[in-house]
């Protein structure tokens, strides 16, 4: 459901990471891919920051850092590329057929409900789990609780 999309991007280092230019791709069921934002520039995420980035129909109570106009279809994927577009940084699949997933997709959600998915807590790794399997990587949050690159610093 495009209007009610969003991506929150985090910052599990230690370090600052320059954002800038990175791309948000999106994928359909069948592997077409097209990019939906490109980030800011100037975009510097802290350690433990978020940075929020919503289709323009968006309407959470956390005010979008940054937003684009085509939405992920409902069973399809997204991932986090460098300008380049082939090197990806992070990616999840909601289907077998997307082209951006890791390991077992997460299962698509279908219905305009206030819910996503949102990487659990990973030891070492932060609030940033990613052992390459969608699945186990993510869990569903209802509702979904969105963070801006103003939230509260996480680490």
């Amino acid at each position: 459901m495009g209007n009610d999309e969003f991506i929150e991007l985090y910052n599990p280092t230690g370090s600052p990471i320059d954002i800038s230019g990175w791309l948000i791709r999106g994928s359909n069921n069948a592997a077409a891919v097209s990019t939906r934002a490109t980030i800011n520039a100037g975009t510097i995420l802290q350690p433990g920051q978020y940075y929020l980035v919503a289709h323009t129909g968006y309407s959470g109570p956390v005010p979008a850092d940054q937003t684009y106009g085509t939405g992920i279809t409902n069973d399809g994927g997204v991932a986090l590329t460098l300008p380049d577009t082939s090197t990806i940084i992070d990616q999840v699949g909601l289907s077998m057929g997307s082209a951006y997933r890791e390991g077992t997709p997460q299962i698509p959600l279908t219905t305009n409900v206030d819910r996503g998915y949102e990487r659990r807590i990973g030891g070492v790794n932060g609030n940033c789990q990613d052992d390459d399997d969608n699945f186990t990587d993510f869990f569903l949050v209802n509702p979904s609780k969105t963070q801006d690159i103003y939230s509260p610093i996480v680490l």
